[in-house]
């Protein structure tokens, strides 16, 4: 869990910054921005995917999104 704030900044601001604290932490603790994790691989070297609520939901709902 993290929270923060960062004066004059809006969403997309705090985005960048959130990346980039993820990136960071990873290349630093595990020596690279490719994370291992079960069978997938996550790449933090790669922009974040940004998806409204909407968008989110209809691709990782399993249900029929059709009332969306």
């Amino acid at each position: 869990m993290m929270e923060l704030y960062m004066a004059y900044a809006d969403y997309k601001d705090l985005i960048e910054l959130t990346e980039s604290l993820f990136r960071t932490l990873a290349q630093d603790v595990l020596g690279d921005v490719k994370v291992p994790y079960g069978d997938e691989v996550f790449d933090f070297g790669k922009p974040f995917e940004k998806l409204t609520m909407r968008e989110a939901i209809k691709k990782y709902r399993r249900k029929p999104t059709s009332t969306i």
